[in-house]
């Protein structure tokens, strides 16, 4: 038995909130697949109601689908539509784009009583899924911050995380990561890790593994927070927008997302608070170094010039390409 090392076993109560967590997981899964096939219902009707919001879960879109599912018809529905909107702009926040007579138009539908009854029926189970979700959700959450509120701040300091996606790394990963004796073997498990397979020399493939799917699914929608940073870009922001714009979309989410996995190790294993270093110059440095390797490729260097803009500091800013005339 030497041979072998343990399992990933958490204790006792980490396995409670890994329990709590998939059923939260499991409820939200429901509770997305039906609202899917709620609009998907209207859309059959003719009702564009997922074409005029961006979000079907915000207040605003609630109150005008309760509106189409209430039965209002021709002048009553443009009313109930128009205050709808009026709340709206008294409101901080992301408005609709869409104006009062493009909604009236995409709202428009043939759904008969039985078929509205139906729907309604359907939109009051979301509402349940909501509460359930709500109750499960803070639960673990008092569960959490009562026994790990360190680690739980500590993980907030990692670009791209929010309440919800920390305490999930908790409930499934927990405080001691004794079980690893490395960070590539916690890489490994999780699922996040390039593939290997090699043959000759020849690499065929570097897909991910499965891995926990929870654990995995909340890293990747961190990946996705540092992916959508438009301004004060992060370290990771940084580092996606280099690997997107050599590997493509996809794989640099899932090489920043294993880049979070060996900083969420590091955090567990050594207590410490993430430290980022945004180093803004990086990328115009890596976009001005493809230009000059473009030019190089192409072996038409002669007549192109290739020029820096730098600050006081020396750092680069942002480079360019010129024709030159020849002396």
């Amino acid at each position: 038995m030497g041979s072998f090392t343990n399992s990933f076993i958490p204790k006792k109560d980490i396995r409670e909130l890994r329990s709590l967590w998939a059923s939260f997981q499991q409820i939200k899964h429901q509770y997305e697949n039906n609202r899917r096939s709620l609009l998907n219902s209207l859309a059959d009707y003719g009702c564009q109601f997922a074409n005029i919001v961006s979000d079907s879960r915000g207040v605003t879109a609630q109150r005008i689908l309760e509106a189409i599912l209430s039965g209002d018809t021709g002048e009553a529905l443009r009313k109930h539509i128009r205050k709808i909107l009026d709340d709206m702009h008294k409101r901080r926040g992301r408005k609709l784009s869409a104006g009062l007579d493009e909604i009236c138009e995409a709202i428009e539908s043939n759904i008969t009583p039985a078929i509205r009854m139906a729907l309604n029926l359907r939109s009051n189970q979301l509402k349940i899924y909501e509460d359930h979700m709500k109750t499960v959700f803070d639960t673990i959450k008092v569960m959490v911050l009562k026994s790990y509120k360190e680690l739980y701040d500590l993980l907030l300091t990692i670009p791209g995380t929010e309440d919800m996606s920390v305490i999930g790394i908790i409930c499934v990963v927990g405080d001691d990561l004794s079980s690893f004796s490395s960070i590539k073997k916690f890489a490994s498990w999780t699922g996040l890790a390039p593939g290997n397979n090699i043959s000759a020399g020849v690499s065929y493939s570097s897909r991910i593994t499965h891995g926990n799917r929870y654990f995995r699914r909340t890293i990747l929608a961190i990946a996705q927070g540092c992916a959508n940073q438009k301004k004060n870009k992060s370290g990771l922001g940084n580092l996606f927008q280099r690997l997107r714009e050599r590997k493509g979309y996809n794989k640099a989410k899932v090489a920043v997302a294993h880049k979070i996995v060996r900083i969420i190790y590091v955090i567990i294993t050594r207590k410490v608070k993430y430290e980022d270093s945004p180093n803004d110059q990086s990328l115009a440095k890596f976009r001005m170094d493809q230009v000059k390797r473009a030019i190089s490729r192409a072996k038409i260097t002669e007549g192109l010039c290739v020029q820096s803009e730098t600050s006081n500091q020396g750092k680069v800013i942002c480079a360019s390409v010129s024709m030159t005339q020849p002396t």
